[in-house]
């Protein structure tokens, strides 16, 4: 009769293993010093998506360049597109110069469109910019492990969860917890979803990684709840303490 007032359990110990093998393979790959002294928790405010624009394109394109910064990808080669307008899904060999990410990247000119990424965007999520955030943060997730020689823990078979935890090790963990949940049905009449994304990992996979993320981090949950939907933020305060029970943050430390 009560059951609705019981807590959601955390994520069990296969999950947490594996959560912490994936985060220790991003540190030795995704630059570790980077990671400590510079990521971000990428928060969806106007402070660090600041701008308004006129246009469904202009929005994107304000939100795509944003999310680059926080990644540390400024230097890649990219064209974004309306994905209505996209017409081929093969995507060029491109080569990135120096390192995979870098603290002040800058994007090389005289690039031909043949030699550059191609990524898309919905133009209903521009009315969910926290869908839209974590949906290109989760393309260059998606690159960023492919270009690693090492395959990931689980030899790259859960592929998608594995490029939405990249994108949470990035610092977009909020986006990624707040938009897992797809309700299907939208307005009633017209079967649109609320928030347009394909989610991998469920809303409590996600928020606790974002957990660990912010542990490793030393943020403060005063820092993090006040972003998160409401009945997550238990969830988030029982899986921080889980994480500094189990001292995860201490066997990832270089």
């Amino acid at each position: 009769m009560f059951s609705f007032l019981k807590s959601t359990p955390l994520p069990d110990d296969d999950f947490v293993t594996w959560l912490t093998a994936t985060f220790k393979w991003s540190l030795k790959h995704f630059d570790s010093e980077l990671f400590y002294k510079h990521s971000i928790l990428v928060i969806p405010s106007n402070k660090l998506f600041p701008g308004k624009m006129d246009s469904l394109e202009a929005m994107a394109n304000l939100i795509f360049k944003k999310v680059k910064e926080y990644a540390f990808v400024q230097h890649w080669p990219c064209t974004l597109m309306d994905q209505n307008q996209c017409l081929t899904n093969e995507q060029p060999h491109i080569e990135v110069k120096g390192a995979l990410r870098q603290l002040q990247g800058i994007e090389q000119k005289n690039i031909d469109a043949e030699h550059k990424l191609v990524f898309t965007y919905d133009p209903s999520q521009i009315g969910n910019p926290e869908a839209m955030i974590a949906t290109f943060s989760h393309m260059f997730a998606h690159y960023l492990g492919n270009m690693v020689a090492e395959m990931p823990p689980g030899k790259g078979e859960n592929w998608s969860e594995i490029s939405e935890m990249i994108a949470i090790f990035m610092g977009f963990g909020i986006m990624f917890s707040n938009s897992a949940y797809v309700f299907r049905g939208g307005c009633g009449s017209c079967g649109q979803s609320t928030v347009a994304r394909q989610a991998s990992l469920t809303e409590e996979q996600a928020t606790y990684a974002l957990a660990l993320f912010s542990v490793m981090k030393n943020i403060e949950n005063k820092a993090v709840l006040p972003h998160l939907k409401s009945h997550l933020k238990s969830f988030y305060k029982r899986s921080v303490k889980d994480i500094k029970k189990r001292e995860l943050e201490v066997a990832l430390k270089p």
